[in-house]
């Protein structure tokens, strides 16, 4: 059974945000100037707590996983990814009665996908840094509240439960979803960054305890090692396909935002082990003269999954410091220039 030394802090079963309290923020903040400050909000304190933390220069030669020193980076609100997708038109249906959105799973019904949560959270997000409209603001607290009536907690950690069973990637309710947490994981670390609350800096460090949980036999996880020591992130746990790119790198970029909001030895050797598995296997997924593999597993290659990675290695690149990954996303481009 692999261990982590990775602190679980206790949180309640299901943390639930204030609908009241989201738009009294609302109000507050909307009050503000729209330009200015909002360019790089939260940066500077950030940037000085991380500079300690480089200074100290922590090991991560004691963890389970294996995990390179990368010259990580404390990031403008610009470069964070995927920052420049905003939403501003109105949320796609179905939608539930507070207009948070929803899908229609196989079985006609409706549920809540916690991707399709943290995704659409952090585009309006986005939106609201940009043209500083409360609406924007008002529905990513409402998605953030949703986020937080569906989690579940166990020892300290929190998990995103998809409730519909995904038959074609041989998965059934409740099943859980590395993409979803690191998502989620960022969306959280970015509302502490933009406002400051220390309720959502909480339920991000139950969301880091989740991608630090080692599937070791008995309950959810979306981590595990390999027989190398490589961390993996999985977008289905024990489904039909395995190393996805795609989940795997936004894995990282939550735990990057997550790094620069809480910037202790833990969450940045995380963030290096995940970094280190991507700089010694992400050329794997590369097929020369086409799209790059989605999976190496069982594996299938889809050209709008190929533009995402492109973006994604780029924005690996600025966080690690590290100019092989925008040279492979550059490969990529050669083999196949999404445009």
């Amino acid at each position: 059974m692999v261990t982590t030394r990775i602190r679980r802090p206790r949180l309640p079963a299901r943390a639930r945000g204030s609908l009241v309290l989201a738009l009294g923020v609302v109000t507050v903040i909307a009050s503000a100037p729209v330009t200015g400050a909002r360019t790089a909000p939260g940066r500077g304190t950030a940037v000085a707590s991380v500079a300690a933390v480089l200074a100290a220069d922590p090991s991560c030669t004691s963890e389970p996983y294996r995990a390179r020193r990368f010259d990580v980076q404390a990031l403008a609100w610009s470069d964070l990814y995927p920052s420049r997708r905003s939403s501003t038109s109105a949320a796609r249906p179905p939608l539930d009665a507070q207009g948070v959105p929803m899908v229609r799973a196989g079985d006609g019904k409706r549920y809540y996908s916690p991707s399709g949560l943290t995704f659409e959270g952090l585009r309006r997000l986005n939106a609201w840094v940009v043209k500083g409209d409360p609406a924007d603001l008002e529905l990513v607290q409402r998605i953030a509240d949703r986020l937080r009536l569906i989690a579940e907690e166990q020892d300290g950690v929190i998990w995103l439960p998809f409730l519909y069973d995904k038959p074609g990637q041989q998965v059934t309710a409740p099943w859980y979803n590395a993409l979803a947490q690191g998502t989620a994981l960022a969306l959280f670390s970015r509302l502490h960054r933009l406002l400051g609350r220390s309720e959502d800096l909480v339920f991000a460090r139950g969301l880091f305890t989740s991608l630090a949980a080692f599937r070791d036999g008995t309950g959810p996880w979306v981590a595990w090692l390999d027989s190398g020591r490589y961390a993996w992130y999985e977008h289905y746990p024990a489904g039909k396909r395995g190393k996805i790119l795609n989940a795997h790198l936004y894995v990282i970029v939550g735990l990057r935002d997550y790094w620069q909001q809480e910037p202790t030895p833990e969450a940045r050797c995380l963030l290096e082990g995940a970094i280190t598995t991507m700089r010694d296997r992400a050329q794997h997924y590369r097929v020369p003269g086409s799209w790059s593999y989605y999976a190496l597993r069982n594996k299938v290659a889809y050209k709008h999954y190929h533009r995402f990675h492109i973006g994604q290695l780029r924005a690996v690149g600025r966080a690690s410091g590290d100019a092989w990954f925008t040279e492979l996303a550059a490969l990529f481009v050669e083999d196949f220039d999404p445009g």
